[in-house]
């Protein structure tokens, strides 16, 4: 019952085509498959949290923030591993927050950690340098 009514609260309505949002909390797995399907070549970064993780919660401003600033160049989408653990074991996370660079449905890297500095890099690694709005 709680995961059906927090899912309610803070799922954003997702068109099964359309990218828009700027950040995606998957709803269900159908949901992720989509974003999957519709990003085509585009790059997806996952980020794998809990909302018990102190470090997740810390990190979820500057997770909005660089979706904001990478969304013409990837889709950014976040994933409850307490809700999905069948996802969370298929991409091996076992610790939080982990983030994972996905492009053509497929894993390009994954790294776990809540270093800011660091996590620009790895995106940037991929994504180059944001453009400033």
């Amino acid at each position: 019952m709680r995961t059906s009514t927090k899912r309610q609260t803070l799922t954003k309505k997702l068109d099964d085509t359309s990218l828009e949002n700027k950040v995606h909390l998957i709803g269900d797995k159908e949901d992720f498959e989509n974003i999957l399907t519709a990003a085509g070549d585009k790059y997806i970064m996952v980020e794998f949290f809990a909302t018990w993780c102190g470090p997740c919660r810390m990190l979820a401003c500057k997770i909005d923030e660089l979706a904001s600033l990478y969304q013409d160049k990837a889709v950014m989408v976040k994933i409850d591993v307490d809700d999905f653990e069948e996802l969370a074991a298929e991409y091996n996370i076992t610790s939080m927050p982990a983030f994972m660079i996905i492009k053509n449905k497929q894993k390009v890297e994954h790294y776990c950690g809540s270093k800011v500095e660091q996590l620009e890099e790895f995106i940037e690694k991929y994504l180059g340098k944001p453009e400033m709005k």
